[in-house]
């Protein structure tokens, strides 16, 4: 019998490819109401983190401007600090100095030192007078723009002179960690920068010796060509500077935004997991529904490993305190020296298992409808059972997120682009607005700047809006883009759950042999 030719016909890539099935995280996260949940999520993040930031603008704590960008590579943080408020005055007069505006009289080192958002303050309203005094007497639009793009660089100069809020200053700075990873991912930079992020600090503290780093090496680590890993390095950072300079602060952060997401997130997975595993859109009330019924599985599942670790090292620390006795204290120290390195060993375990899986946590309750214990000891076992798969699968995650992301970034910013433009087009007449720095400004760049890929949501120029009502349309427009870039970042949080989900299927399947279905 002749042999026929086999003809292939088609390539179940699911079958030989598993992670795949990845690939299917962009349909399920652009559903609408799983970006509405996300967007709702952040919004009363935001309120709660600014409404701690309004507490503890009465503390004597808030941070410097733009300290957290310091902490990852400064050697000590606090000199940083006080070198930093001992140049305030030098910064004020060499801002005053380049608009040739005399310095007030109010604002003094004394001033600066004992109440710098007060001094800030009064800086700023004294360079809008000095804008309305020195433009009142220009007549030609280009020598008046030129003017406000002076003043506006010296406001800008000053107003980063203050103190800012806990939660503001950790947003700005995990928004563009978190950046920097997504641009690393879709361009498969992984590695660059990893090994200076790690040693900055190191390499700070031989700088303040007198000894410089080797040849390449640079003095100050550059955040803009970090790669993925190492971005996701300045994360942690990030949460490192909240815990260690804010812990109290910390600790209600925390625990606020875990009950609002415990809510909102475990309705994103639920809906998530029966998209992926049965192709059904549950409605909007059935997911938050099932997240109030299972809420206090969503709720602790995170908090159960950082409990062990906070009670392993409590025992740890009542083993020191011992240790402290004479004689006794130290034959009992060394003794049991050995159990305390077992202490610190179940600490790492627990730490890295927490790490590496708290991403499965909340899937797991979404798809078994089970309490924390359960999310916890799924998430570790397998992790830790298929560790390659894992991270073979969060590669493909990150990879395509990236670049779905930058896609429906890019979706964003032509949408702003095109109705800016012809909103723009029918505000030119009749309405040049050169306080706001350009020549050719008109109305639409007093109350909309221009927003850029990068820059979707630009700040204002702090002198272009002193018409009319111009100030309600500038607040009403803010509001509006506000939403559309929450959008965008909704979708990113709903991707993050839609692959963590598939992810938890994949992983379960492997391990426990458990169909997807």
């Amino acid at each position: 019998m002749s042999e026929q030719p086999a003809q292939l016909e088609r390539i179940n890539w699911t079958g030989c490819l598993p992670f795949t099935h990845v690939f299917r995280a962009f349909k399920i996260a652009r559903h609408p109401w799983m970006v509405v949940l996300a967007m709702a999520a952040m919004l009363l993040t935001l309120l709660w983190g600014s409404a701690l930031d309004l507490v503890w603008r009465l503390s004597k704590s808030r941070p410097v401007v733009n300290e957290v960008f310091e902490f990852w590579q400064q050697p000590h943080l606090e000199r940083w600090r006080q070198e930093r408020r001992a140049a305030r005055l030098g910064e004020i007069n060499r801002a005053y100095g380049a608009i040739g505006r005399p310095v007030p009289k109010e604002i003094d080192g004394k001033k600066l030192a004992d109440d710098p958002d007060g001094a800030v303050s009064l800086a700023l309203k004294d360079l809008k007078k000095g804008y309305e005094e020195a433009s009142a007497s220009e007549k030609d639009d280009h020598a008046r723009a030129a003017l406000a793009a002076r003043y506006r660089t010296a406001y800008g100069r000053v107003s980063s002179l203050g103190t800012e809020g806990v939660f503001c200053g950790l947003i700005r700075y995990e928004a563009s960690a978190v950046r920097r990873f997504v641009l690393s991912a879709a361009t498969l930079d992984f590695f660059a920068g990893l090994g200076n992020v790690m040693q900055a600090r190191q390499i700070g503290t031989s700088a303040l010796a007198g000894v410089m780093p080797p040849e390449g090496v640079p003095l100050r680590p550059d955040q803009s060509q970090m790669g993925a890993l190492a971005s996701l390095v300045l994360m942690a950072r990030g949460a490192q500077w909240l815990v260690t300079e804010h812990p109290f602060f910390a600790v209600l952060l925390v625990l606020g935004k875990l009950a609002i997401w415990s809510l909102f997130g475990g309705a994103i997975c639920r809906m998530a997991a029966l998209n992926f595993t049965r192709d059904e859109h549950i409605p909007l009330k059935g997911a938050l529904s099932f997240a109030r019924r299972k809420y206090l599985g969503f709720l602790l599942a995170p908090l159960m490993p950082i409990g062990i670790i906070l009670v392993i090292g409590a025992v740890l620390w009542v083993g020191g305190f011992i240790c402290q006795l004479p004689y006794l204290g130290d034959l009992l120290g060394g003794l049991g020296m050995g159990l305390a390195l077992m202490g610190g060993g179940a600490i790492a375990i627990v730490l890295i298992g927490f790490l590496a899986g708290v991403s499965l946590m909340w899937p797991t309750v979404a798809a078994e409808g089970s309490d924390a214990f359960d999310a916890m000891s799924r998430s570790y076992s397998y992790v830790l059972t298929r560790p390659w798969k894992a991270a073979l699968y969060a590669l493909a995650a990150s990879i395509y997120g990236a670049i779905c992301y930058l896609f429906v970034r890019l979706l964003v910013w032509i949408i702003l682009r095109a109705t800016r433009a012809f909103v723009g087009a029918g505000m030119s007449v009749w309405t040049a607005r050169p306080g706001t720095g350009l020549s050719q400004g008109s109305k639409i760049d007093a109350i909309w700047p221009t927003p850029t890929f990068d820059n979707l949501w630009p700040g204002l120029s702090p002198f272009g809006y002193q018409r009319g009502f111009e100030w309600l349309a500038m607040g009403l427009t803010w509001i509006w883009v506000m939403l559309v870039v929450l959008a965008l970042g909704g979708f990113l949080v709903s991707f993050y759950y839609s692959a963590a989900t598939i992810i938890y299927f994949l992983l379960r399947r492997d391990v426990d042999h458990t169909d997807l279905e």
